[in-house]
């Protein structure tokens, strides 16, 4: 069994009475036996439409706590993964199975509807934690005996699409191995531990959600509350009911919690039960002024980090123990921001860099990206 296997394997066995995870959508907590129920139910399905190692199962759905148990189902068998938003057009979910050759589907039975033909096989499911779905299979690209060996720490578990940043977006493939070290990184450097509550308000298709909170948080035992998307008017409220010691967000949502007035008015309604400990910002740079607003606000602290889907992982992040810039009030420019020593990568000359500034503003993200890329590969 994968490390990533057996990690998820023992959680479920050892909390298999216990609450683990939290879907807000059908407001229910779920046990490692609800877990594991429901992953027997999804690998019987697999095995009877014909399933196995190295096939591909495309995933687009609502943010839910079924994600969590498609993922575990999928890579005990050697499936990969691929997430999709569950409002992609079916044109484009057609389109994107066919130019690839994925052999199989997991959607709402409202886009099961969409598809038509012979070429589709579906099959009605009823999970715990996602009481209808369809899973659609497509017999012609099966292969005429399912390869039923165990996977290994180099098979895929996840085809991640990149956010598009630095360019077109592009599909990645992650290894088992690979989401396991992200995990084992993620985790301690954001402090997780078996007392930690996460919120997902984040797709649970983007890497942030999936591996940068999800998994890690897995792999610190803790416990993770999954919201159908964000939502600023219910946000403390879901904060203050489970406990929750931090979540995930970007910039934009920052920004808007401060302006909106519900989310305003249920903070202060809800703070005495908030026990919001961080929240780890990424994606851009949050503007100092909003930082510090939102920290002074609500009586928390951002610590902002940066991450790639090709990494599976976050790759930076600011020191819980020192602010992102040490101004005083009566000094008008700010300091540098801390780093860590993840990015502290050695100097270069400073003659080449004089001659060359324009040369390294342009490499600079390459030969980052590089550089995360192969520690995380070889963790």
């Amino acid at each position: 069994m994968t490390r990533v296997n057996d990690l998820l394997a023992q959680q479920n066995q050892r909390h298999s009475a216990d609450p683990i995870l939290k879907d807000l959508t059908l407001d229910r907590w779920f046990t490692g036996a609800d877990l594991d129920q429901d992953i027997e139910t999804l690998q019987q399905a697999f095995a009877a439409a014909g399933l196995g190692r190295g096939d591909v199962l495309t995933v687009s759905l609502a943010n839910s706590a079924a994600y969590f148990t498609i993922d575990q189902a999928a890579w005990q068998k050697g499936i990969a993964v691929h997430p999709l938003s569950p409002t992609t057009p079916v044109s484009e979910l057609v389109a994107d199975q066919t130019s690839h050759d994925y052999q199989a589907m997991l959607v709402e039975p409202a886009m099961a509807e969409q598809l038509h033909g012979a070429r589709y096989r579906k099959t009605a499911l009823s999970l715990l934690t996602f009481p209808s779905l369809v899973l659609i299979t497509l017999p012609a690209e099966l292969q005429d005996k399912p390869d039923q060996s165990a996977p290994t720490e180099e098979d895929v578990a996840l085809i991640m699409s990149t956010s598009g940043t630095t360019g077109k977006p592009k599909r990645v493939g992650l290894s088992q191995r690979i989401v396991y070290n992200a995990a084992s990184h993620d985790a301690p450097s954001n402090r997780m531990s078996e007392k930690s509550v996460a919120l997902i308000t984040m797709p649970l298709f983007h890497i942030n959600s999936q591996v940068m909170v999800g998994l890690s948080m897995r792999y610190a035992d803790a416990k993770i509350v999954v919201a159908p998307k964000f939502s600023a008017s219910r946000y403390w409220g879901w904060m203050a009911q489970d406990g929750v010691t931090w979540t995930a967000v970007v910039p934009t949502m920052i920004s808007i919690l401060l302006l909106n007035d519900k989310a305003n008015a249920a903070y202060q309604e809800l703070k005495d039960q908030v026990k919001l400990e961080f929240v780890r910002c990424s994606s851009f740079a949050l503007p100092e002024d909003q930082l510090v607003e939102f920290q002074n606000r609500f009586n928390t602290r951002i610590i902002e980090g940066y991450g790639m889907t090709e990494a599976s992982s976050q790759c930076t992040i600011n020191p819980f123990d020192a602010p992102k810039s040490a101004r005083p009030a009566s000094q008008s420019a700010p300091t540098l921001p801390f780093t860590t020593p993840m990015a502290a990568f050695p100097p270069l000359p400073a003659q080449w860099v004089k001659s060359r500034s324009a040369a390294i503003t342009s490499l600079m993200p390459t030969l980052t990206r590089i550089r995360i890329l192969l520690r995380m590969a070889g963790s």
